[in-house]
């Protein structure tokens, strides 16, 4: 059930007109919707993929809560009359941020004088090793600020195993490895991370890097349950059950990662960085 609160995530698909968006990619056949009303108000949309909703609405939720600019996400309610062509019941819209330029590493060293917020690119870097991400991060800037987007491959939650979690319950064995995770593979993807960061970012940018490694813990599992329940209005309830225990495990493997790295990570280092 969606609360008064909640209610700012949620759109209508009978309140705005679909229009095909030409760049389309990984993520499949693209649309833009804009709102019959308020014709400035734009949202990329995704609906193709049933795994693309729900990973970008956490990760926008999650990576904005640390201060890490990413486009916010909403979830579509379709209209039973509705004649937009969605090609699954599963609909996000991701505030679409137009005359925007695609950057990398490189460009944003060149050009850092006129991002704002140019340090977040190494955080963003972060939250790709956090989350357990299979594809490369895509960064945009837009207004003198850099904006991550496209998060659809993270959180070990991929349009398969999604499928299969949408038809059994949690006493399937594939998803209490899933949420449980493998902690000895997610210490050394960590491990890695961090020392090729150092290689191709450099040490003293490590600080930034490391910043949502601190954060991502102190996030309030009441929080992440908050979130988690949003996703209730469009998929079933074990989707959001699934999130729910996945930041829970990954949180338990997080800090005891930490405990054990006290090269990287200590109490002082924390006052240093945060």
């Amino acid at each position: 059930m969606v609360t008064n609160k909640d209610v700012s995530d949620i759109l209508y698909a009978k309140d705005y007109e679909f229009t095909f968006f030409s760049n389309s990619g990984d993520s499949g056949e693209l649309l833009l919707a804009c709102n019959k009303k308020n014709p400035n108000e734009k949202y990329l949309v995704k609906h193709e993929h049933i795994d693309c909703a729900c990973n970008e609405f956490m990760y926008s939720k999650i990576g904005n809560y640390l201060g890490i600019k990413i486009p916010d996400v909403k979830l579509f309610v379709l209209d039973k009359q509705n004649t937009v062509n969605f090609k699954s019941l599963y609909v996000c819209g991701i505030t679409y941020l137009e005359n925007s330029e695609k950057m990398n590493f490189s460009k944003i060293q060149e050009q850092k004088s006129n991002i704002k917020n140019w340090k977040d690119y190494f955080k963003m870097r972060s939250l790709e090793a956090l989350f357990e991400e299979s594809d490369d991060i895509e960064v945009l800037k837009h207004q003198n600020e850099i904006y991550r987007i496209d998060a659809v491959d993270a959180f070990t939650l991929c349009e398969v195993s999604l499928s299969i979690l949408l038809k059994s319950n949690f006493a399937c064995g594939l998803f209490n490895l899933i949420i449980r995770g493998n902690k000895e593979s997610r210490f050394l993807e960590w491990e890695l991370a961090i020392k090729n960061f150092e290689k191709n970012c450099g040490k003293e940018n490590l600080k930034y890097f490391l910043e949502p490694f601190y954060l991502f813990l102190e996030i309030p599992s009441l929080m992440i349950e908050n979130w988690s329940k949003i996703l209730n209005r469009i998929y079933p309830e074990q989707v959001s059950v699934y999130y729910q225990e996945y930041f829970k495990y990954l949180k338990m493997d997080l800090q005891e990662f930490m405990n054990s790295k006290k090269e990287y990570f200590d109490s002082r280092k924390k006052n240093e960085i945060c």
